[in-house]
């Protein structure tokens, strides 16, 4: 009878609380596989809808500024804050005169503006590229300004936001001014406006997925040109 009753016994407290232990142990590790699991496929979506919308823009800056007939900014390569050297200016603004079809005013004349020099309303220290389309007509005045404030404003809206460049020192636009001597696409000072541009935009390659949840605080650069055949060299 002793022997059964000994083999019959439970488990004793202590050994209850290793098992309870080691099974705590493994649960943890269990759960921080899936949250990593879920982090990464988190910041991937985010990653990949950030260069979508980044790669969209450049499209359309692209598009519309190949259209401009006329260009309003920058209109010399000494234009403040945008520096230029031997022919290429690095500037964040682009103001040109355009006929845009995509609008369904076919043959309208338009004032386009880009804007990438504006703080970004998401992530602190970025900017954000804003499109400005304002009435124009052929006769408005070389250096008009379309913007926010403007009195012939249309529309106004974001069209990538979170930039990690857009300043002076890195610019969105490095225009170029063509070498009048040459044929081709050297660029050189003694130009009066710029015929065409590198567009560069740098976002943050986890969007806007803040570091504390194991966002990627690297960036991606993409990149565009634009060729603007219908400028009038001699206006």
């Amino acid at each position: 009878m002793r022997g059964r009753a000994r083999e019959q016994r439970g488990f004793t407290l202590i050994e209850m609380l290793i098992a309870a232990s080691m099974a705590l142990i493994v649960l943890t590790a269990t759960l921080a596989v899936l949250l990593d699991g879920t982090t990464d496929s988190t910041s991937a979506i985010t990653r990949a809808q950030s260069i979508q919308t980044a790669e969209a823009g450049i499209r359309q800056m692209d598009q519309e500024l190949d259209q401009a007939y006329a260009v309003e900014s920058p209109t010399s390569t000494s234009n403040t804050g945008c520096p230029a050297t031997s022919g290429v200016q690095g500037c964040s603004i682009a103001d040109v005169l355009v006929r845009l079809t995509s609008t369904g005013q076919s043959g309208t004349d338009f004032e386009l503006r880009y804007d990438c020099t504006v703080a970004s309303t998401t992530i602190t220290a970025d900017r954000a590229c804003w499109r400005y389309l304002c009435s124009a007509s052929a006769s408005t005045a070389t250096g008009s300004s379309c913007t926010a404030t403007s009195g012939t404003l249309l529309s106004k809206r974001v069209v990538i936001d979170d930039l990690t460049n857009g300043t002076s020192a890195n610019p969105v636009f490095s225009f170029c001014y063509p070498n009048s001597a040459t044929t081709g696409s050297s660029c050189a000072s003694g130009a009066t406006r710029p015929t065409s541009a590198t567009v560069t935009v740098e976002v943050p390659s986890a969007g806007t997925l803040p570091s504390a949840a194991a966002g990627d605080p690297s960036t991606v650069m993409l990149t565009g040109g634009v060729y603007m055949p219908n400028l009038d060299l001699d206006q």
